[in-house]
């Protein structure tokens, strides 16, 4: 037999990095007031700022960028297509670099080449998220928008006259 309790803290009060204390008391197991199991439960808080608006073409490979502040530790950043499917890296002309953390920073970079890139147009959305490595049971953060703006540029074959002076 076994309980699960969730303690949800409320958007303003996490703000920050805090220690909360789960306390269980049980009669039936002899753990009453005064001899109750305690458990300290860390709250590790960290922001999300994506790069974003970029503007971008197909014609050439591109890097998008994720920066994951407030760290002591490396996280794991996840990428979502503009479908909003998980991205692998290897997969799609698609390559994740997670980076490490410097400076309490860690960037992370999504490259596409040109066969990732292949048909897009317009304005394209790609999301970043970041769970814990140190605290593996911690859920993933919600998802921060990268939006993309595909520029078009057009050749357009003109007739020309070129005057050339000759010396004499």
């Amino acid at each position: 037999n076994s309980q699960t309790t969730i303690l949800t803290v409320p958007g303003a009060k996490n703000a920050a990095d805090a220690v909360y204390t789960c306390v269980i008391q049980c009669d039936e197991h002899g753990k009453t007031v005064g001899s109750e199991h305690k458990e300290d439960v860390k709250s590790n808080i960290f922001s999300i700022d994506p790069v974003t608006p970029v503007k971008a073409t197909t014609a050439v490979a591109q890097t998008l960028t994720c920066k994951i502040g407030d760290l002591t530790t490396d996280v794991t950043v996840t990428w979502k297509n503009k479908d909003g499917n998980a991205i692998i890296t290897g997969s799609g002309g698609y390559t994740i670099v997670q980076g490490s953390v410097v400076s309490n920073v860690q960037e992370s970079t999504l490259k596409m080449d040109t066969t990732a890139l292949s048909g897009l147009s317009g304005t394209v959305t790609y999301k970043c998220a970041a769970k814990s490595k140190q605290y593996p049971d911690s859920y993933i953060s919600e998802d921060k928008y990268i939006v993309v703006n595909f520029l078009v540029f057009t050749v357009a074959a003109k007739n020309s006259e070129v005057l050339i002076k000759h010396r004499r």
